[in-house]
Order: structure tokens, then sequence, then C-alpha cells
């Protein structure tokens, strides 16, 4: 297991992406806000769910993820924990572990779908570009199913003879390619596949190997994170060990230690503050250090390109890129919200959640994140937040959309996303279409 290696046959390629066979479907009108405005605040799960335990005196690991092309459905998973200082953290009993509830909001009123999901790890789901199936860790193991009535297993990655444990999975943006980390004895394997007609190995490598500060500890208790760049051929992997690599998933080899080989002052403030800018194909990326900055970095030439302040003294818990890449947003252990305009790095708004959220428990504060997770609509208009304090709340956000964006969005409301590929029109309409930005 120690040594890396690639099938023969199955590369990372350049592939067209998977698309939705249905129309866009837009952000319910009825719903929207003042900027700034609180849409929505919900529990993760259910109140007939949640009633049997005592849920302020928890410390909630929750995921919020919109469906592709689709802003007026998201799923929703999330675990209680008891927080243990240098152990294993155990979920609160009385609660399902790792439930999915897909939520429905475009009617009047929130239609909550629980699914019969379990997670052993900490829960993250995983929509897949097609707008059809979902990825997650179950029991040790990644599955792939399919959001249908009968609720299907399309793919499934078990654990093995070494007894590996999957800890953290990916799905590409072009959504042929799945990545899993796993945890082998003392160590963390990184496995690529390929999710066309079948579930095919095509490598793995012990990521020691390729970046040796990334290691396991005895007791259990890091949290490891991948993502794929916006042209599937990077992975950003990380680590709450205060780890971040980027690997090419071509030739399985290192791009660059971030916090060794390009930033040295700092280190990586969460597992979660790190994203890559949709504009570029694997270049840019942005991180959040310890020293509550944004650095803004060419991957491929290993240099910052920008630092800009949070003008915060808490850490930063998440960042996430709007999907045009124009803005991105940074939550801070203060549990507020900061809007940055990428083109000039300058701040454009802030959300302090604690001055207008209307529930009266508070989010855990210290050393852990108060916020998990971010996630925009596709129209970048809104942006839904997974707490530590077990609710999703959906912001709206000041967004000027110039006529060429509106033409956009309502162009993808007409016809089968998977059907503009289809149409005699120029490439470069198509892209930008599609958001392919190459």
């Amino acid at each position: 297991m120690g040594a890396s290696y690639s099938s023969p046959d199955l590369t990372i390629t350049v592939v067209d992406k998977c698309l939705p066979k249905y129309a866009y479907r837009p952000f319910p009108s009825h719903r929207k806000k003042e900027p700034g405005g609180l849409i929505a605040e919900f529990t993760a799960f259910p109140p007939d769910i949640c009633r049997a335990a005592d849920a302020d005196a928890n410390y909630w690991w929750t995921d919020c993820q919109f469906l592709a092309y689709n802003d007026s459905a998201l799923y929703v998973m999330a675990t209680p924990y008891h927080i243990r200082l240098q152990h294993t953290w155990l979920p609160v009993r009385g609660f399902p572990q790792g439930k999915i509830c897909r939520y429905d909001i475009a009617g009047e009123r929130f239609c909550c779908k629980p699914l019969p999901t379990f997670c052993s790890v900490y829960p993250k789901v995983q929509p897949h570009p097609d707008g059809q199936q979902f990825a997650f860790i179950g029991d040790g193991e990644v599955v792939v199913k399919c959001d249908d009535e009968e609720l299907r297993n399309n793919y499934r990655v078990p654990r093995d003879l070494n007894f590996s444990l999957c800890k953290y999975c990916a799905i590409s943006p072009s959504g042929h390619y799945l990545s899993v980390l796993s945890r082998v004895h003392g160590s963390y394997e990184i496995q690529v596949y390929s999710m066309d007609c079948k579930l095919s190995v095509i490598g793995t490598t012990m990521c020691h190997r390729i970046c040796p500060e990334f290691v396991a500890t005895p007791k259990y208790n890091e949290h490891v994170e991948c993502m794929w760049s916006p042209d599937s051929k990077y992975l950003a992997v990380g680590s709450s060990l205060a780890v971040l690599f980027i690997m090419d998933c071509c030739q399985f080899t290192n791009i660059c230690n971030v916090f060794a080989d390009v930033i040295d002052d700092c280190t990586l403030s969460t597992v979660h503050a790190f994203d890559f800018n949709p504009l570029y194909g694997h270049h840019i990326l942005s991180v959040g250090g310890t020293d509550s900055n944004i650095y803004t970095i060419d991957v491929i030439e290993g240099k910052i390109i920008q630092k800009t302040e949070s003008h915060s003294k808490s850490m930063i818990d998440c960042i996430k890129y709007s999907p045009d890449g124009t803005t991105v947003a940074v939550a801070m252990g203060d549990f507020s919200i900061k809007l940055f305009d990428m083109h000039d790095c300058s701040p454009m708004f802030s959300i302090v959640v604690k001055d207008v959220c209307s529930t009266t428990r508070q989010p855990t504060a210290g050393a852990y994140p108060a916020s998990i997770h971010l996630c925009f609509t596709k129209s970048g208009e809104e942006l839904a937040v997974s707490s530590s304090d077990g609710y999703i709340r959906i912001w709206q956000l000041p967004r000027k959309l110039n006529l060429q964006y509106l033409c956009k969005m309502n162009i993808l409301t007409l016809m089968p996303v998977n059907s503009l590929k289809k149409i005699n029109l120029p490439k470069q309409l198509i892209h930008f279409l599609l958001d392919d930005y190459k």
C-alpha cells in the first residue's frame, strides 16, 4: 500500500463536464431579502428528529450544499458531538449520525425529506454536477447514491484488507472523478477513481510520500479534507494539523506544500480555510492563515499574489469563492461573514450573525470553528452557512449583476443545461454560459 501507482489504461484527461438534464432552477424570488438580510434559519435536522437530546450543549458538525444548477434545493448533513480535547470526539446519543436531509425551498414552506444515511466520520455531502447523485462517507466506506425514489447505490468504495478507513471524499467539478482520503494504520492514503460507467482506480499513493508532514495522530482526533481544482486536474489536500499540499492527479506528484514552500510566516487556520478560484484552471488558490490574513497564491509559480487583511482578530473558519470567481466569502471565528472583491481584494460587505439571528442559542466559541462550511447559490446572490450551533442560515448578498450576467441566468432556465453544448453557438459563448473557464 505504500507505493504509488497509476492504471496504464486510466488517466486524468480533459473531458466534457457532466451537466444536469434539467434547466437551471433559480432561488425562489418570494424568499429574497434586502442585502445582508437573513432569508432562512433552520436546524440541520427537523425538530421531530432532534427532540431526543439536549442540542444546546453540543458542537454540531454541519454541512449544507445547493444542488447543481438548482438553487431551490439543498442537502444538509450533520452530526452533534461531545468535544473531547486531544481525543476522538464522541457523537451525541439520541441523534442520528450523518443523516442527510434534502430541503426543497421553492414552496411557501420548507419541505424536508430525511434520507436513510449514516456517517461514521465528520459529515460532508458531495453533490454530483449532474444533479442526480451525491456522495458521502458511510460506515468507513464511500457511498455514491442516486437521488431518486429508490435511493439506490450507484458506486461504493468499501474497506479493504488493509483495514483502511475512509475519512473524506470529493467529486471532481467535471463529475468524472472521485478522490478518497483513507486512514491506513498511522498514515493517510489518497485514491483517485474514474466514475465513468463503473468505479475504476486511476491511482493511489500515501500522503506522507508526497508531503512528509501529512501524518495521522495516534489519538485519531485530526480532520482531513481534499478539494479538486476547477479543471479537475489538481487536488488540494489539507489537515487540521495545519498542513496543506497541492497534488497533480495526472502524475501523482507534489506541486507545492503551501505553508512550507509559499507561505512561511503562518500556518493553515482551519482545515476548511482554502478554496480554488473558479476563474482559473488550477493556478489560483486562496487560503486563510493563523495570522487572520487571506493569502491568494499561484500554486504553479509558488508565490503569493495578494495578501488581504480580514480586519478581524478572530481566526478564519472557512473560505469560499462565488461561482463566477469575483467574490470570496470568509467566515470568521467571531461568527461574522465577510465578503471581498477579488479584483482588488477590497472589503465589500460584512454580516455579524449574532446581531441578526433570532435564535437564543449562541454558537460555540473558542478554538473550534463557528462556521463549518459555506455554499453559494449558482447566481452568487445567496450564501448558505452551516454552523456549529446546529443551524443552517441562508443570507441575501449584495450583488450588482450586469445585463450580460442576467441574460446568462435567464437563458439557463429555458432548456436542460446538458443540451446547451448541442446548440449551434460560438464556443466562447457556450463556455460563458456554463462557467467553463480555461
